[in-house]
């Protein structure tokens, strides 16, 4: 017995490089039945990852100017938004540097923490001196819980960093967990 091809509803809808995709660009997604559904690129995400019981590795990258470094304990970097609903869990980091003619010196501790809460990995990239370039430096885990419902941030121990002009990239692997 053959199975009857559903027809795909395309009209309208343009070739798109997936890399370039936004989460409001419409796309084409199947049903478990074989039909076709039209809807914004974020809602299809969704229901795949509902679907499919989905506990996805996720990946965020910020750069972080030597102007936002010099001032990074009073104002940390937002890495990864909250979730409703959702805690964190960060499986790995790194940072790379791209370091220019001066190191950063005291208070070079450079950590990853939620929103209000402890520490929960740490790396002492920016005390490197007389660097040219670096690829990635890990960050290594220490204590710290991440509470529901908080982003995590990129921050310093203390107070923070004196001098230094190099602009760092932050790279964290992570995924998303709705009890």
């Amino acid at each position: 017995m053959a199975q009857e091809i559903k027809k795909i509803d395309v009209v309208d809808l343009a070739v798109k490089d997936p890399a370039l995709l936004d989460s409001n660009d419409q796309v084409v997604m199947f049903t478990q039945d074989g039909d076709t559904n039209r809807m914004a690129f974020s809602l299809a995400v969704s229901e795949a990852n509902n679907q499919n019981g989905c506990a996805c590795i996720r990946q965020a990258k910020v750069t972080i100017t030597s102007a936002q470094l010099l001032s990074i304990n009073f104002t940390p970097i937002q890495i990864i938004p909250a979730s409703a609903g959702s805690f964190i869990e960060v499986v790995s980091a790194s940072v790379s540097i791209d370091f220019n003619t001066m190191a950063y010196n005291t208070n070079t501790n450079l950590i990853l923490l939620p929103s209000g809460g402890e520490k929960i990995l740490e790396s002492d990239v920016l005390g490197l001196t007389s660097v040219t370039s670096l690829d990635t430096i890990k960050f290594t885990s220490v204590q710290g819980t991440t509470p529901r419902d908080v982003a995590i941030n990129v921050s310093v121990e203390t107070d923070s960093p004196i001098g230094g002009d190099s602009d760092i990239t932050v790279y964290v692997t992570y995924r998303e967990i709705t009890p």
